[in-house]
């Protein structure tokens, strides 16, 4: 017995049909899917970006230093001959203010780095931290190394400084 050949084409044909249905018919939940997994991808971004915002970014820190305020003030003489050649001394009090800096002669950093997880409903967000102690050595010299050349010098109150990039990332300073 002889099949028919152009039944064989149409079963299949509509086998094919079928199956390209069942495709369709199936990618309709996988678009939901889709859709699903970029919106939530979305609002954990929403929630790191809003994380990010209450947090201290990269820290920058700067060696600590001692600021030492200064104030010199002296009179400064100029003379001046008049139309009539008499002498006549103008006598002008002056001042400036600077500062003066020490850098630490040593200086020790020691890190315990720490990982801390926030929750915004059903997102976590990794947050890194670190615990650090400074310590150092200052050496300053007689008077401060600093010699004016003439008038009266005034020191002010020596400051400790130390600089940090974001200050929102302070957590506190141990004395």
């Amino acid at each position: 017995m002889q099949k028919n050949p152009f039944g064989q084409r149409f079963f299949v044909l509509l086998k094919l049909v079928g199956i390209g249905a069942i495709a369709l018919v199936l990618a309709i939940p996988l678009g939901m899917v889709r859709s699903l997994i970029a919106e939530r991808a979305g609002a954990k971004d929403e929630v790191v970006r809003d994380i990010a915002r209450t947090a201290a970014d990269a820290q920058r820190l700067t060696l600590p230093v001692i600021v030492v305020p200064y104030t010199r003030k002296w009179v400064e003489a100029t003379e001046t001959i008049d139309e009539k050649l008499n002498k006549k001394v103008v006598r002008v009090e002056r001042s400036e203010a600077g500062s003066v800096q020490f850098l630490p002669e040593q200086v020790a950093l020691s890190a315990q780095p720490a990982l801390d997880s926030k929750h915004r409903g059903l997102y976590q967000v990794l947050t890194y931290g670190a615990a650090l102690k400074v310590s150092g050595r200052f050496a300053i010299p007689k008077d401060f190394g600093y010699l004016p050349a003439e008038g009266k010098l005034s020191w002010g109150t020596p400051v400790f400084a130390f600089g940090v990039s974001d200050p929102r990332g302070r957590a506190g300073i141990a004395k």
